[in-house]
């Protein structure tokens, strides 16, 4: 059984994610670094299984509506 709801599961597999994905985030935490943003050990496992992922979504919400997004550490910089 998963932790994630059909339309989760159905939005992230579209994303290209795999359950136990895991990205290389050395470059990530090496361009924080770079400018003394601290990458915490939390956000590093979050971004080694969803970073870089896109996901392209669409439609009525609760609150609003949804939209695509892309989940890019470099964003934050």
């Amino acid at each position: 059984m998963s932790d994630w709801s059909p339309e989760v599961l159905e939005v992230l597999d579209a994303s290209g994610w795999t359950a136990g994905r895991r990205v290389d985030t050395t470059s990530w935490r090496s361009r924080f670094e770079a400018v003394g943003i601290v990458m915490h050990d939390a956000a590093e496992k979050f971004l080694q299984e969803f970073g870089g992922l896109t996901a392209s979504v669409g439609g009525p919400g609760i609150n609003r509506a949804r939209e695509p997004f892309e989940l890019d550490p470099e964003q934050a910089r």
